[in-house]
């Protein structure tokens, strides 16, 4: 079934092992909490940075 969709889409029916799969969303999952992480970093710096500034 999933080859036949596969094809429609013009895309070669390869199969992939299920832990290759597992791995692939785990590093999508990993990279997008990284992003977030990084946007948060960057808006806590910024944050203090202002804050500093306007002490003195």
């Amino acid at each position: 079934m999933k080859y036949r969709v596969r094809e429609e889409q013009g895309l070669d029916p390869i199969y992939a092992p299920d832990w290759v799969a597992a791995s692939t969303y785990a590093g999508l999952w990993v990279f997008a909490l990284a992003v977030i992480a990084l946007g948060l970093t960057a808006s806590v710096t910024l944050v203090q940075r202002r804050r500093r500034h306007t002490k003195a």
